[in-house]
């Protein structure tokens, strides 16, 4: 299976920049969507999510399956809690 994280964003804010910034530095592959010109669309994806301020990060499995992670601060929990510090890139998070 194919796993990847799915940042939603906008290239002016820090926060976005760091998500962005820790996945590369980790080597996880991600999907950036830029949403700075769609106002639209990002108020979509706020309310699709319930979350109301970017970045909106999602862990995903292929197409159809994905799991809300949340903002910056919540991805750097997520990978805490979810990979082993050993763990090559883009392995499934741990059983629990």
């Amino acid at each position: 299976m194919n796993k990847y994280f799915h940042v939603y964003g906008a290239i002016d804010c820090p926060f976005c920049i760091d998500a962005v910034m820790l996945l590369t530095s980790l080597g996880y592959e991600y999907a950036l969507t830029l949403m700075d010109q769609t106002s639209t669309y990002s108020a979509l994806i706020k309310s699709a999510y319930a979350h109301p301020t970017i970045p909106i990060i999602t862990y995903c499995s292929n197409l159809d399956e994905e799991e809300f992670v949340g903002g910056s601060e919540d991805l750097v929990k997520f990978l805490s809690k979810n990979f082993e510090k050993s763990d090559p890139p883009n392995l499934t998070p741990e059983e629990e």
